[in-house]
């Protein structure tokens, strides 16, 4: 497992724990769909996106916030490697 995924499933994890529904995370997998299952909410959702564009120093636009690529550990991994990648060639380009 790679940096950003470790960064992402501890980010999701603590996000999810702290919420203070879940005591334990045993059913909690990286293709777990976390809304149908009820580890995420709206507003747990919007403090996970938080916390991810500040740990990863990234900004995630409104139209990548969706299902598709929030849904999942492994979809917000995609979409963080996606805009980390992203944002490194910009500052190759402008550096």
């Amino acid at each position: 497992m790679d940096q950003i995924e470790q960064k992402v499933t501890q980010l999701v994890r603590n996000i999810i724990l702290g919420a203070g529904t879940f005591t334990q995370l045993d059913g909690l997998s990286r293709n777990t769909d976390l809304f149908a299952q009820g580890y995420l909410d709206s507003l747990l959702m919007v403090s996970l996106i938080l916390s991810m564009e500040k740990e990863f120093a990234i900004q995630i636009p409104l139209d990548k916030i969706t299902n598709e690529n929030i849904s999942s550990i492994d979809s917000i991994i995609v979409l963080v490697n996606q805009l980390a990648e992203k944002q490194h060639a910009h500052e190759m380009t402008v550096a």
